[in-house]
């Protein structure tokens, strides 16, 4: 949707030519994440904070489980449909994800997809941190209502979309 409105607002003009300097029309792939499972949500509500160093990391963490317990009384068992953007403008590439990426995963896309890439969280909605297969449990991963794995396939579909639209779809 972001990708969308950019691109309606930078219309493509017969004369203009593709390029380095392009502005391409925005690709779109919907991901289908699955909801945490009821034992990951209980063991989400389980988890201690025993290594934390100070009180505020302990009392952040707390907070984490208290927001895992009432995605359990939720308890949503249909995937969600997300949709990962790229839109090129110029010599930049912006790439929408509707989430939080850890750093390590927003470098990820830019080291696959090129320098002159933009990850733009928070778009095309939000499901909070999208945790990795190897991401330890933390508030970020407590409060996600998506599974560990997630970000691997926001991350894959965005490098997908952001080769796309520079013209490298095979790299």
């Amino acid at each position: 949707r972001l990708a969308a409105l950019v691109a309606a607002e930078l219309p493509l003009t017969p004369s203009h030519r593709p390029g380095p300097d392009a502005v391409r029309l925005p690709e779109s792939r919907t991901v289908r994440l699955a909801p945490k499972t009821a034992a990951e949500v209980t063991a989400a509500t389980r988890a201690t904070a025993a290594e934390a160093a100070d009180e505020r990391t302990r009392q952040v963490f707390e907070q984490g489980r208290r927001i895992a317990r009432n995605l359990a009384a939720r308890r949503r068992g249909e995937p969600y449909d997300v949709d990962v953007q790229a839109v090129r403008l110029g010599g930049v590439t912006l790439v929408a994800v509707p989430g939080e990426l850890f750093l390590g995963l927003g470098e990820a896309i830019r080291a696959a997809a090129g320098p002159d890439v933009i990850v733009v969280g928070y778009a095309n909605g939000y499901l909070g941190y999208l945790p990795a297969r190897r991401t330890p449990p933390t508030y970020e991963t407590l409060v996600s209502p998506v599974r560990p794995g997630s970000a691997e396939q926001v991350v894959d579909a965005a490098v997908e979309v952001a080769r796309s639209v520079t013209g490298e779809e095979s790299a």
